[in-house]
């Protein structure tokens, strides 16, 4: 093997190694949602947690609730992982409107599930990675226990969009939402347990761009764990 070609590989496996070395986060990672992080242990998630969003539609609501938590949980210098093989996300739109770093936003497109599965699973292991955003329908529960070790490994959020007929299916989320569309200008609201906590509009549409129309949906926490409880 000549020099060059030596000093080539040198080089991309000491990138390789610095890009798996990101740190992972210190303590518990704030979703920036207000009522639904007072309702966490320590309000935050753990790191190396997954939650997963249920709506029986693929409206801006559930896109918009997951892209904001997932950017929020990569902090300064994470990156935000989108598997779509559905091509649902357009990130022109998440840059106008959420203000999410597309440097900083990878998007794999697979042609299959079982690629889709892959490409979560490796996602979540990687600990530069900050979240991984994925459509989740068809998962056993051995499918459902990988995700939740490589959530681990890698120390990020994953964040699972699934249906709500899949509300009875295993899962090893530590947070799951159920997210429903409002009518126009009826404005966001989250209720916890007991109906009593409420996440305002103001608290995510602050975050909007001036551009970007207001959310309207509602979210129902159905479940909220520690990691310590199991």
């Amino acid at each position: 093997m000549d020099s060059a070609r030596t000093n080539i590989l040198a080089e991309l496996a000491s990138r390789i190694q610095l890009v798996e070395s990101g740190r992972r986060p210190q303590g518990q990672l704030s979703l920036e949602l207000g009522s639904v992080d007072r309702l966490l242990p320590e309000e935050g998630l753990p790191p190396g947690s997954l939650v997963e969003l249920l709506s029986n539609t693929d409206g801006v609501g559930v896109w918009t609730l997951a892209l904001f938590m997932g950017w929020h949980a990569c902090g300064e210098g994470r990156t935000l992982v989108v598997v779509d093989p559905e091509r649902c996300f357009y990130p022109p739109a998440a840059a106008l409107k959420l203000g999410i770093d597309l440097a900083r936003t990878i998007v794999i497109r697979p042609r299959s599930w079982p690629d889709a599965y892959v490409a979560l699973e490796q996602s979540m292991r990687c600990s530069a990675v900050g979240a991984v955003i994925g459509r989740c329908d068809r998962l056993s529960f051995a499918d459902c226990r990988r995700l939740q070790l490589a959530a681990e490994a890698g120390g990020g959020v994953g964040l699972l969009l699934r249906s709500e007929e899949t509300r009875g299916a295993p899962s090893f989320a530590a947070l799951r939402l159920r997210v429903t569309p409002l009518g126009e200008g009826r404005g966001t609201r989250v209720e916890g347990r007991g109906g009593k906590n409420q996440f305002h509009f103001s608290s995510l549409a602050s975050h909007l761009s001036p551009l970007a129309p207001r959310p309207s949906f509602r979210v129902d926490v159905l479940r909220c764990r520690s990691s310590k409880t199991g």
